[in-house]
């Protein structure tokens, strides 16, 4: 008989072989504490009474078009050997989506060891930057700048600029909800605590340090800055390493120029993302539309079942809402959470949800969907990475 429940303590030594040979873990006391920590986070499927499999979700804040939500971080999927294509992973999966929407909270997302396999759950892979490594003289400009260290543990002057920059953006997260260290997990990150360094150039700063396993590159883990001079005074900052080293790895966000310049020439493989909406009115809850829009969605999800049906949904300046239509309406367009997390967070066009029969119906309906984070672009920083 199966199980679906949250660890325990009494669950960690089955927990800790099962993490082990699926991520490599060593089993060790550190293991343990870690899992002794996080058990609130990590649900189990058992069957018979034994650990099968088990699934971590961070209940992370993000910025969502403009607004705080809260967000779902999947993470740390491991089934044993043993018990592998029995639908562990599907139950756990299924039970997370439940609690969530018990708890409020709209969105979920993953980086995926293989993007197909949470599609299957109704994770949609989204562009969320370009990772580059640059030529350091491409960042040189002429404004000038005064670099002074901070100190890891003090984001007094840091934090602010990061949620002013990221608040830009969708999906960055907030980074102040205590979940994994916050700001912390930016500028001292496990392993790379004493060679990472954060200056703050003005009204911008940058976590960096130099990688020598290869060839000496700057490895820039984390900025932000909040004026077009903050930028400026951010590359002039990195450009000063030319000498000691030659490139710059750096991840740019949709609409900086470096993007548009450079985004194609120097791309490096990065880690994807996927975004999957479990609770619609909730996700809808707090944000506003450009313009005033109405009409019905039909969603089709078997997985959370509190959001499979026709909703009507009514958008606008002064806010956004979506409600169970009555039995019987007829639906403007119709599409599944594959397609509504493509509509919402930029993964396809309108036009293109419906050559490709992802999406069925009004392109007028589906425009109005992608208008509501258009001016908000998905952007998860490399310090966000779970």
């Amino acid at each position: 008989m199966r199980e679906v429940r949250f660890l325990t303590g009494d669950d960690i030594d089955a927990a800790m072989p099962i993490r082990s040979f699926a991520f490599g873990h060593p089993m060790s006391q550190d293991h343990r504490e870690f899992l002794e920590r996080i058990l609130a986070y990590v649900l189990g499927s058992f069957e018979g009474g034994r650990l099968a499999s088990v699934a971590t979700m961070w209940p992370f804040t993000a910025y969502v078009g403009g607004t705080r939500q809260g967000l779902g971080g999947l993470a740390a999927v491991a089934t044993a050997p043993t018990e592998r294509r029995r639908g562990h992973v599907a139950a756990l999966l299924r039970r997370w989506f439940e609690v969530l929407h018990e708890r409020g909270v709209g969105l979920s997302a993953d980086s995926p060891f293989d993007p197909r396999f949470y599609a299957r759950y109704g994770y949609q892979s989204v562009s969320h930057g370009h990772l580059v490594k640059l030529p350091v003289s491409v960042l040189a400009t002429a404004e000038p700048y005064e670099a002074v260290e901070v100190d890891p543990d003090d984001h007094s002057q840091v934090g602010p600029i990061h949620a002013q920059f990221a608040s830009r953006y969708s999906l960055a997260l907030t980074r102040d909800d205590g979940t994994r260290g916050g700001m912390n997990y930016a500028t001292q990150p496990p392993g790379l605590d004493e060679r990472i360094v954060t200056a703050l150039v003005g009204d911008a700063y940058a976590s960096a340090w130099v990688d020598r396993s290869s060839e000496p590159y700057l490895f820039v883990r984390d900025y932000a800055y909040t004026s077009p001079a903050g930028r400026r005074r951010l590359l002039a900052y990195l450009a000063s390493f030319a000498g000691q080293v030659d490139h710059v790895l750096i991840m740019l966000p949709p609409g900086d120029p470096l993007t548009a310049m450079y985004g194609d020439r120097y791309l490096q493989r990065m880690h994807g993302l996927q975004v999957r909406v479990v609770d619609l009115p909730a996700t809808l809850a707090g944000l506003s539309a450009p313009a005033e829009a109405e009409f019905t969605l039909s969603l089709t999800d078997p997985d959370c079942p509190w959001q499979d049906g026709v909703f009507r949904l009514r958008l606008g300046p002064d806010g956004c809402e979506a409600t169970l239509a009555p039995a019987g309406t007829t639906a403007d367009v119709s599409l599944g959470p594959l397609g509504l997390a493509a509509a919402l967070f930029g993964a396809q066009d309108p036009r293109s949800l419906l050559a490709t029969g992802v999406a069925e119906g009004d392109v007028a309906a589906l425009d109005a969907l992608a208008g509501l984070l258009s001016r908000h672009p998905v952007y998860m920083p490399r310090a966000d990475h779970f």
